[in-house]
C-alpha cells in the first residue's frame, strides 16, 4: 500500500512540475512603424451637424404616408398598452416568484 501511495505522489509531483514548464518560445513583439501625424487619403467632406432636424419624428424625413401610419399605430398602441402593463406582466412576475422559491439566496 505504501508503494502505491509513493507512486501516486510521485505522479502528482511530476505532473505539477511539468505543468509549470513552458515550451513556447519567448514572445517577440514586432516593431510597427507609426506616422507622426494622421493623413487623409482622397477627398473628404466636413461633418455637418443635423441639429435642425426633428428628433422626435425622424420618420417624417422620408415623406412616406405608410411609414407615418405605422409610426402612429406604434405610438398609439404603446400609449394604450402602458396602463395595462401591470396586468399583462403578471405571468412574468409569477415565473420570477417560482424561480426565487427554487433558488433562494
Amino acid at each position: 500500500m505504501t508503494r502505491v501511495k509513493g507512486v501516486l505522489w510521485s505522479g502528482i509531483a511530476l505532473t505539477l512540475l511539468l505543468g509549470a514548464c513552458s515550451l513556447a518560445p519567448p514572445l517577440k513583439t514586432p516593431v510597427v512603424p507609426t506616422a507622426d501625424a494622421y493623413k487623409e487619403i482622397g477627398s473628404w467632406t466636413q461633418a455637418q451637424p443635423a441639429d435642425r432636424l426633428p428628433r422626435d419624428s425622424w420618420w417624417t424625413l422620408y415623406d412616406s404616408a405608410e411609414l407615418d401610419g405605422l409610426q402612429r399605430t406604434l405610438i398609439d398602441g404603446t400609449r394604450r398598452s402602458l396602463p395595462h402593463w401591470p396586468i399583462t406582466n403578471r405571468p412574468g412576475r409569477s415565473a420570477i416568484r417560482r424561480a426565487r422559491v427554487c433558488f433562494p439566496r
